[in-house]
């Protein structure tokens, strides 16, 4: 029977495929899973679609599935995916594509009268809406095309979910989400992608035990209490895959020594940032294309690279065992998560992975990086934004608002945006010099910007192995905290003051919203940011 079914399969697919000049990849069919109460979104990507040989897919390097390229001809081009159904419904289908123009596209089941019609944004990466479209059961061929000319398109995938599925996932997406007021209204704080792989300032770098046995926690915490910050983005992976932490499922997953320490830097750091009212995200890049012998026992896919398809579970139970006990391990002391590389998951179970980022703090805050794109999950709650100013953008939150993007890429989420004070994101290489390369100025002036609207801003600065950054980085720190004083608000949510407070000031307050003088610290509640 097995054999008789995959005989019938490849026929099916001789013929309905004959004018394909490249096949779909991975499953085929597509089987619709119409039984799942959550992750119940099926990806199509593009990549893994038929599609004629004029589009390519974008090389970003090893273990990164991106986008398909070169989407620009209003009669060729197309991309077909070959779907099974065991019952027939209507679907709701979202986009993540790339426009530069208002291009009208079809998506079409062939042999059907069912059409869905939509047109692209003139705003660049979008998590388009395209509408609802239904879809016969048995098996079936989804058809997407151009309708005119105009332009190129990228094309990462179509999103789909059953209608009536649609109103209990919008309810768990909102039930997901944390806006923390100690985030948005945190202005701006640190970012260190500063780790093992670190050096001196001259000569060679450290073991991976010297390292974490010789690190300073209170050189650090003083250094982030000089710079006013209210919290930090500590990156624990970067260009190696090593946990200074006795991580148990790393040392299992790799069964191999030299992955982990013996001490528990990241809880140390944790515990003392906490005891200074300053909160702790992690950073974690999860080792693909950085760590040969640890990427080894994800066992991707082949075909992931250049079509997004195949089985990578494997890499997904291996994340959820690390960042859960990581999670588990710190608790409530930390406070949030930024998943770089999020290429190397999509198309990903998000709200299973969400569920385990959460572990041990349900009030945690999560981000993944898509980079340029559009966000890959609404199962997040901050905009990762590397290299982002806080400059205006499509769906800017009001001034006074929360920091949430109404609309554009990436609609409900937090606009943080993370950006260089140095010439790189870290120390990688030996005898590095950090080089300062902005200004007071410019940085308060982005702070500025951002801050009225909620959106704090991450400065990413570089630190040698010893602990130390260098003293213009440090002048524009201590000029920071000058200027804007400490603006954590702890156990105190709005943002309301006098009219009779300038704008721009900053003063105690009790449990109350009372404003306090300085000397009456036994009462304080935390530091009110005046805002008119």
């Amino acid at each position: 029977m097995i054999l008789r079914i995959g005989i019938l399969t490849a026929l099916f697919s001789a013929v309905v495929f004959a004018d394909t000049d490249i096949p779909q990849a991975g499953p085929n069919p597509i089987v619709f899973d119409q039984t799942a109460a959550t992750d119940n979104l099926v990806f199509l990507t593009a990549g893994a679609a038929a599609h004629n040989s004029g589009m390519s897919v974008g090389d970003y390097g090893p273990v990164k599935y991106m986008w398909m390229t070169n989407f620009n001809d209003n009669t060729n081009d197309y991309f077909k995916w070959n779907v099974s159904l065991a019952t027939g419904a209507a679907y709701h289908v979202w986009a993540l594509l790339n426009s530069g123009a208002a291009v009208p596209l079809k998506l079409s089941v062939e042999g059907q009268t069912a059409t869905l019609d939509f047109t692209t944004r003139n705003i660049g990466w979008d998590k388009l809406d395209a509408g609802v479209i239904n879809i016969p059961a048995g098996t079936s061929i989804l058809k997407l095309v151009r309708n005119a000319a105009g332009g190129n398109i990228d094309i990462k995938s179509l999103e789909l979910i059953r209608e009536s599925d649609k109103p209990a996932y919008d309810k768990r997406i909102a039930d997901f989400k944390r806006y923390p007021a100690w985030f948005t209204g945190a202005k701006y704080g640190i970012m260190l992608q500063y780790g093992p792989w670190g050096y001196p300032q001259t000569g060679p770098r450290k073991s991976l035990q010297d390292f974490a046995n010789g690190f300073d926690v209170g050189k650090f915490v003083s250094l982030i209490e000089a710079s006013g910050a209210r919290y930090v983005i500590w990156s624990i992976t970067l260009l190696q895959y090593r946990l200074i932490a006795p991580i148990h499922a790393v040392d299992s997953i790799i069964g191999a020594p030299g992955y982990t320490t013996t001490r528990d830097v990241l809880g140390e750091i944790a515990t003392a940032l906490h005891s200074k009212g300053i909160k702790l995200c992690l950073y974690y890049h999860a080792g693909m294309g950085q760590e040969p012998a640890w990427e080894a026992k994800q066992k991707y896919p082949t075909l992931f690279h250049s079509t997004g398809a195949g089985d990578h579970s494997t890499f997904f139970n291996n994340w959820i065992a690390v960042v859960g006990e990581m999670g588990a391990r710190y608790g409530t002391k930390l406070d949030g998560w930024f998943f770089d590389d999020a290429c190397n998951y999509y198309p990903a179970p998000f709200e299973r992975l969400g569920a385990a980022a959460r572990t041990g703090n349900p009030d945690r805050m999560v981000s993944w990086n898509a980079w340029i794109a559009a966000r890959y999950t609404d199962f997040q709650d901050v905009w990762f934004a590397e290299g982002n100013h806080g400059d205006a953008a499509l769906g800017d939150p009001p001034v006074g608002a929360n920091g949430v993007f109404t609309d554009g890429p990436q609609k409900g989420l937090i606009g943080q945006g993370m950006f260089l004070v140095e010439d790189t994101w870290c120390v990688g290489r030996a005898n590095q010099p950090i080089n300062t390369q902005v200004s007071l100025s410019q940085v308060q002036g982005w702070v500025n910007r951002a801050g009225v609207r909620g959106r704090p801003l991450s400065l990413n600065i570089e630190m040698w192995e010893d602990g130390t950054i260098a003293q213009a980085t440090m002048n524009i720190l201590t000029g920071m905290k000058t200027a804007y004083g400490p603006v954590a608000v702890r156990n105190y949510t709005g943002n309301v003051a006098p009219a009779t407070e300038a704008p721009g000031t900053y003063f105690l307050i009790n449990a109350k919203g009372g404003r306090l003088s300085r000397q009456g610290r036994k009462a304080v509640v935390g530091w009110a940011d005046v805002r008119h």
